[in-house]
């Protein structure tokens, strides 16, 4: 059936030009209703086989904490629902979300028990007054003081550091230790 509840059979194919020799080995036609964005939510947080889950194991392996926010799932949700490819694009949105992160070489010098926690789509803000930089997640923060709010500034692209300077709001992934921000990318 299409959107009309309308059944679609081998001959309504057969008027697209897809060639009888094709057409014999279909057997069935199937026809399935779009996702809702409760589908995806429940594909995403609760299926066996998530590709959060399975991203998440990726970024563990190399010692690293995965926490992400209820902002990063309504994104991943937004995208997925404007996407024609059903569920199937939800492992191309994650892998681009938390690309770079799968990238990063480990830290082997960290031991194991002392790994840093990796925030995805944190808000970073420079203080003037005090010379720090700070993120927040939608559940804690992290602070850098001078000298190491300013190396992890100069890491930075340009672009992105002026705007942290001149007080925007910008998102980027920070790594936490203990409460001190010890490293950020945008």
């Amino acid at each position: 059936m299409d959107d009309n509840n309308t059944v679609i059979n081998i001959s309504d194919i057969e008027e697209t030009g897809l060639p009888k020799e094709l057409l014999g080995r279909i057997n069935k036609i199937v026809t399935l209703n779009s996702l809702t964005r409760e589908n995806y939510k429940e594909i995403l947080l609760n299926s066996r086989n998530s590709p959060l889950e399975q991203i998440k194991s990726m970024i563990e392996i190399n010692q690293q904490d995965f926490l992400i926010d209820d902002v990063i799932i309504e994104s991943i949700l937004d995208q997925a629902e404007n996407s024609p490819y059903g569920a199937r694009s939800l492992k191309q949105i994650i892998w681009n979300h938390f690309e770079s992160i799968l990238y990063e070489a480990p830290n082997y010098q960290t031991p194991v028990d002392h790994k840093p926690e990796c925030w995805v789509n944190a808000i970073i803000k420079f203080n003037h007054t005090n010379k720090t930089l700070s993120v927040k997640n939608s559940e804690k923060e992290a602070v850098a003081t001078t000298p190491t709010a300013t190396k992890l500034l100069n890491t930075l692209p340009n672009s992105i550091k002026q705007k942290v300077m001149n007080g925007q709001l910008i998102r980027v992934t920070a790594y936490v230790e203990n409460g001190d921000l010890v490293k950020i990318k945008a």
